[in-house]
């Protein structure tokens, strides 16, 4: 207790002044102390929690800004500054560091304390803070955008620069810090623009190598400054210098992932190097992946606006035109490679499928995706699109025609667009077309799972859950047994029913480990979490060849939660004896 009582040491001046300011009165005075003290007690402890820390934070957060709001409130005007204008500040700051002493490999901490030193503006405290966190977690891209940041604000664009490299040197793989990277260019040249044409660069340039020296972080030595003239102005305003970011990119990481996270930082950023940028990143997509079907479909809607972007509009004969053209493209290549291809066409269209285009793009792109030789993707895009476009009817019959062919008789997707193209139709026997498509698909995919469920409705009615899980079994799918049993034993309810769906589905059903260990996770996991439940799927896990002690493991550690450790420990010795 003495760290305690000499933390309320330090506090004694500082509440002091507040007292005599006005700004708090003496009772409560008495209840900061208690509270504070409360904070340093649960520190102290032998295991400190990370939480009791950030709590501690979070209450001085508040009181600073209490302390604030009465100042403005009672219009005190004293000019000399005091102790308690920025105590409770240091405290916030103090109680970080004591934090990272303990948790030093938490990066979210350190994130934390710098976000709060930029809010109350202490800027050569980020820079200190950034610089051991880096120091420590040298490969958390985080990390160098958070510092480079600072920088920027504060005017070092060259800083900001070296930062970004140097993370790259260490974090090659790290989409968002090439991101980060590439935009930071981006935005130089683009202030750069703006103030050489404030300045008037371009009838000399004096100007002009003092701007670009500043920028590169003072690398220029008086040779180079001398090369520097207007040949370098243009080509760093046609975008030279992001351009060579780009390639470096696109040289380290050549994955989809990176040319998608460039399109759409190059399709958004406010900058007049849009179309040369993106035209220059798409001929490295071409030359770096040209059999790559995600590739070809963003090659294709390189000129395209988001799909969910609602600031455009889709009714433009320049978007019409741009959509054609991607639609053509990419159907040719389904029609010549199939495959996966078909597949990236088929994203493709139902990407715009939710887009509210006008009603004869549609029915054009229905017409063009009419191809049974592209895939059953392909296919159930086009059965959405004829009823979409308000052909109903017809939709409907195009779907049956599809299942009954080879290629789409086990397809999934192609099963969910009949399914829901006869219910929009209003036709008779749906409930017999969704019991030939449960009997008709395989595999384990999520599409499978959504056709079997397809009946049940939004209720999820037990009745029908329990004839789908008996038809599974006596169909063999194991796969579709197992995540409809998990759909089962989720359900809703009081304690008693939902002891009893337990009881049912270990009694009646195929159930496993995996089974056992999601039942008793979620069941945990509820805030009305029953004692009964959960021992009936502990004794139910616990006959599972080999999940003995796993099940146990699970059963005593919800006991220790809950306050009984002498169950715990009778549990422990059980699997120590066995």
């Amino acid at each position: 207790m003495e760290r305690v009582e000499y933390q309320q040491e330090q506090m004694l001046a500082e509440l002091k002044d507040l007292e005599e300011k006005g700004l708090f009165s003496k009772s409560e005075i008495s209840i900061i102390l208690k509270r504070r003290t409360a904070f340093e007690s649960a520190l102290v402890r032998r295991i400190p929690k990370k939480a009791d820390f950030l709590r501690y934070a979070a209450y001085e957060m508040n009181l600073e800004a209490l302390r604030r709001r009465r100042v403005d409130r009672l219009q005190i005007s004293d000019t000399k500054p005091s102790i308690s204008d920025f105590a409770l500040v240091r405290r916030q700051f103090h109680i970080f560091e004591r934090a990272l002493r303990k948790f030093k490999a938490d990066v979210g901490l350190w994130v934390q304390y710098i976000e709060l030193a930029k809010k109350e503006g202490a800027r050569a405290l980020v820079g200190r803070i950034s610089a051991r966190a880096l120091l420590l977690h040298p490969s958390h891209p985080a990390l160098y955008i958070h510092a480079a940041a600072h920088e920027v604000e504060n005017g070092a664009p060259g800083a900001a620069r070296t930062l970004l490299q140097r993370g790259l040197r260490l974090n090659q793989e790290s989409v968002e810090l090439w991101r980060e990277y590439v935009s930071f260019e981006v935005g130089w040249v683009e202030g750069m623009r703006r103030r050489w044409g404030v300045l008037g660069v371009g009838e000399g340039n004096e100007n002009l190598n003092e701007e670009v020296a500043g920028g590169s972080g003072g690398n220029l030595n008086e040779t180079d400054m001398e090369d520097v003239g207007e040949e370098a102005r243009k080509e760093i305003m046609r975008g030279a210098i992001v351009k060579a970011a780009i390639e470096q990119a696109v040289k380290a990481l050549p994955t989809m992932a990176l040319f998608r996270s460039l399109c759409e930082l190059l399709k958004t950023y406010p900058t007049l190097l849009r179309d040369s940028l993106l035209s220059h990143l798409d001929d490295l997509l071409v030359k770096t992946l040209p059999t790559d079907p995600a590739a070809l479909k963003l090659h294709a809607t390189r000129h395209l606006p988001p799909p969910d972007d609602s600031g455009n509009s889709f009714d433009t004969v320049e978007f019409i035109e741009q959509l054609q053209a991607a639609n053509e493209f990419l159907l040719g290549l389904a029609r010549k490679h199939g495959g996966a291809v078909s597949n990236t066409y088929a994203e493709f269209v139902e990407e715009w499928c939710g887009v509210d285009l006008e009603p004869n793009l549609v029915r054009c792109l229905s017409t063009l995706t009419a191809l049974s030789s592209t895939g059953g993707r392909v296919l159930a895009v086009h059965v959405r699109l004829l009823s979409r476009g308000g052909e109903v009817m017809r939709g409907a019959e195009m779907a049956r025609k599809y299942t009954i062919k080879d290629a789409g008789r086990s397809n999934a997707g192609l099963w969910l667009a009949r399914l829901e193209a006869e219910k929009l139709a209003g036709m008779e026997g749906v409930g017999k077309t969704w019991a030939e498509g449960r009997n008709m698909v395989s595999g384990e995919t999520e599409e499978v799972l959504r056709v079997w469920m397809w009946g049940l409705g939004y209720a999820g009615d037990d009745g029908n859950l329990e004839l789908l899980l008996r038809e599974s079994i006596k169909m063999n799918a194991r796969w579709v047994h197992r995540r409809l049993l998990h759909v089962y034993v989720r359900g809703d309810g009081p304690m008693k029913i939902r002891l009893a769906r337990m009881l049912a589905a270990m009694n009646k059903y195929l159930v496993d480990g995996e089974f056992f260990r999601d039942a008793f996770d979620y069941e945990r996991g509820r805030e009305d979490a029953s004692r009964e439940v959960l021992e009936a799927v502990y004794n139910g896990w616990r006959g599972v060849a080999g999940e003995e002690r796993s099940a146990s493991k699970r059963w005593a550690a919800w006991l220790l939660e809950q306050g009984d450790g002498a169950g715990a420990v009778n549990v422990s010795r059980g699997m120590r004896v066995e």
